[in-house]
């Protein structure tokens, strides 16, 4: 990654990301970084690359202008909360991406600022993530959201979600 966020909350103004191998920028399950106008060119993921695992702490997702690119699972255990900003785009890396929920999400998007969750590949959600160029969009491309038994006071409101592998 140009830049690799570890157990920090850092801001991020105004950075411009050329060229990385990898994302742009990483970040594990413990940080909270501020994203402020980043520009992206060529970089293998022009995004935020988020670490699978589990959540160890609640954590809210809200930098809007840089898509969160989730390399893997994302769970949240009972006693966590992840709270996701209107306006923010997930893209799944592959089929085992996705949200598992036994812990509380609350993603509250709003009409003119939906929550989006989608395939790597769509690029009609926060442009070309991938820098792959136009390409088709397959079924089953990432594994949504999945909230489990046990999980309560869970709120969704205005999500776009698409190309999920439907369980």
């Amino acid at each position: 990654a140009g830049v690799r966020i570890i157990s920090s909350s850092p801001l991020l103004s105004g950075v411009t990301f050329v060229t990385n191998l990898g994302s742009a920028v990483g970040m594990d399950l413990v940080s909270d970084a501020t994203i402020l106008g980043p520009m992206f060119a060529g970089n293998t993921v022009n995004g935020l690359a988020i670490d699978s695992g589990n959540l160890p702490t609640d954590i809210t997702w809200d930098d809007a202008e840089i898509v969160y690119w989730l390399t893997g699972a994302v769970v949240v255990p009972a006693g966590r909360t992840l709270t996701i900003a209107p306006g923010q785009i997930l893209k799944g890396a592959f089929l085992g991406s996705g949200l598992f929920i036994d812990g509380v999400l609350l993603a509250q998007g709003t009409a003119d600022r939906p929550i989006v969750g989608t395939s790597r590949d769509d690029d009609t959600a926060g442009g070309d993530t991938n820098n792959n160029g136009p390409v088709s969009i397959g079924l089953e491309d990432w594994a949504g959201i999945e909230i489990r038994a046990g999980s309560t006071g869970n709120v969704l409101d205005h999500l776009d979600l698409r190309y999920v592998d439907g369980f």
